[in-house]
């Protein structure tokens, strides 16, 4: 069974938001921030339509100028397509770390091929689903004493 969603419409005004309801008439209440909107709203509708509180969701609808609400449009319809973008590039980072492990590359030369660190293909060969095959890309020593504190490479680390 779906859970009801209720829009909730906020009209800015000057320092302060008006919440109303299409779906609960005579649900209105009123928020200095729109971020106080769904706590806000969720109580006012639960107490109208007579529902528990965590029964539905909601969504909130903020009014914009029809300038503003166009570039709003398009920037979420371009962080969609982003977050689209990210999963194909995660999913066939994923297939290339494991058919360069299959070929016998190590993790630091996968991380060089991809041009990512060694700790992601290490992510990437964890979260692949397939048959695991284990990716490492360990530090030299010499690389380890690099990043190491002056004191702490001679053994001389102060203890407290």
């Amino acid at each position: 069974m779906s859970r009801p969603t209720y829009r909730v419409d906020a009209l800015k005004r000057e320092g302060w938001w008006l919440l109303t309801s299409p779906d609960a008439p005579g649900a209105v209440s009123q928020v200095r921030t729109l971020g106080q909107a769904d706590e806000h709203a969720r109580e006012a509708i639960a107490f109208v339509l007579g529902l528990a509180e965590d029964s539905f969701d909601l969504t909130v609808v903020p009014e914009l100028p029809k300038a503003l609400q166009a570039k709003v449009s398009k920037a979420k319809q371009g962080i969609r397509d982003l977050e689209a973008l990210q999963r194909e590039a995660g999913a066939m980072s994923r297939e290339a770390v494991q058919e360069l492990a299959a070929a016998g590359f190590k993790g630091r030369e996968i991380a060089v091929v991809l041009g990512v660190s060694p700790q992601r293909v290490s992510q990437l060969a964890k979260s692949s689903g397939g048959p695991q095959q284990r990716v490492t890309a360990r530090a030299t020593p010499r690389s380890r004493a690099a990043s190491m504190p002056a004191a702490t490479k001679n053994g001389a680390a102060r203890r407290k």
